[in-house]
């Protein structure tokens, strides 16, 4: 009987050890509700919150391309849905990394939100008051918190970081170009990619333009919303676009983001795919000439789009998970505890008519004194898991359909993890 045996990546021990609990914390009067990835063990772990983009979003991004423009901008993903927050977090908390994300306010009390007050500040607070609830937390360490901020998050991070103590930045398809111009510049492009029409882009965007620079000179009433009139569209119903208050507190900040991550002073890692169709591939070049070099990484991802997948994968490119991953635990200054052994120099193991056998080597029986055991499928679900309280000899039914599983050993310090093959 052959047994094939292949070393893992650690990720796949800590994601079937990992915790996912549904939490709550206040922000000023609002309560916000998000999910918490911890890994096994007892910690402390660095830490993340996820910073969302712009709209109303969950906490996972939950993006369903059905609409006319993203079936034209992303033709490959049509009809198909993206959640590319719970990607990362999925990803990293396998790295022995815990991370928040939570539903934005705005999309958790919608309606109830005075639209002309509400600014883009507001999210400023809510990360925050992220960090606070992290802070709370005893597996979590206080001095490994990072910041990840997509798309408007990338802004946000930043300013937050200057209030809190944050170790380190990350900024995915962030944006210099100030919003109003990047709002101009995505309809003109709309109309170019997607009717063949430069004309009415162009026609469309001069309009954006002239709206918002009645913003920026406080030209528009602070009751009164950004309207635009769209060619061959209803003259009596043009189509709103927020008021001015949101609109001047982020085109602030987009012009002050390379001063507020100058300010920041932190390792700052910059993400950012060439087939981005929302944020232009030269305001990350200009993020990495405006930042200090020696705290600035930039990475750009062949075929990554604005949503961080590729054209035809609705899943985060997984070079840019692991790029993500590398960077926090590389600027972390928590000692992982994770070693590697070969499971083989101790046990002898079976795997054949569904059912695992362990054996201990006769001068190894008491090498995994108050370990525990854990039978998983390769995408982390639990199929087995006991402790193995010095047993010699172990055996573990399984479902004889599996013909690859991870076999895990771990306690609160250490874990070891192997791929085994049915014979």
């Amino acid at each position: 009987m052959r047994i094939y045996m292949v070393w893992l990546l650690v990720w796949l021990t800590t994601a079937a050890l990992a915790q996912i609990e549904t939490i709550n914390f206040n922000s000023g009067e609002l309560n916000l509700t998000g999910s918490l990835y911890l890994p096994g063990g007892d910690g402390p772990f660095p830490a993340v919150v996820l910073v969302h983009g712009s709209g109303s979003v969950n906490r996972y991004q939950t993006a369903e391309l059905v609409d006319g423009n993203s079936q034209c901008i992303y033709p490959g993903l049509a009809n198909k849905t993206v959640e590319n927050f719970k990607d990362i977090a999925r990803h990293l908390h396998t790295k022995g990394i815990a991370v928040l994300t939570y539903d934005k306010r705005s999309f958790t009390y919608g309606e109830d939100l005075d639209p002309i007050t509400a600014s883009t500040k507001d999210f400023i607070t809510d990360v925050e008051n992220a960090v606070d609830f992290l802070l709370t937390l005893p597996k979590v360490s206080a001095e490994n918190i990072f910041l990840i901020g997509h798309s408007q998050g990338s802004a946000l991070i930043p300013i937050v970081a200057q209030s809190k103590s944050i170790a380190g930045l990350i900024s995915l398809s962030g944006a210099i170009t100030p919003p109003d111009t990047l709002v101009a510049e995505q309809f003109r492009d709309l109309y170019i990619k997607c009717e063949n029409d430069s004309l009415t882009g162009m026609i469309v965007a001069n309009r954006f333009y002239r709206e918002f620079e009645k913003v920026r000179n406080d030209e528009l009433p602070d009751t009164m919303q950004v309207t635009i009139r769209v060619p061959g569209g209803d003259p009596t119903m043009p189509f709103e676009f927020g008021f001015p208050i949101f609109w001047n507190d982020w085109i602030e900040m987009a012009e002050q983001v390379l001063d507020n991550y100058t300010t920041a002073n932190l390792p700052t890692l910059l993400l950012q795919g060439d087939d981005d169709f929302n944020v232009p591939l030269n305001d990350i070049i200009r993020f990495e000439k405006g930042l200090p070099a020696d705290l600035t990484t930039v990475e750009i991802f062949e075929g990554v789009n604005h949503l961080l997948t590729t054209a035809t994968s609705t899943k985060v490119s997984p070079l840019l998970l692991e790029s993500i991953s590398q960077w926090i635990n590389t600027n972390s200054s928590v000692e992982t505890s994770i070693e590697a052994i070969n499971l083989a120099n101790h046990f002898q193991v079976q795997y054949n008519n569904g059912f695992i056998q362990m054996q201990a080597h006769q001068n190894n029986q008491n090498t995994f004194k108050e370990y525990t055991i854990m039978i998983s499928t390769i995408d982390g679900r639990i199929l087995h898991q006991a402790k193995l309280q010095n047993k010699h000899n172990y055996v573990v039914p399984v479902n004889s359909s599996y013909n690859m599983l991870v076999l895990s050993l771990f306690n609160h310090q250490k874990k070891y993890s192997q791929i085994i093959h049915e014979n």
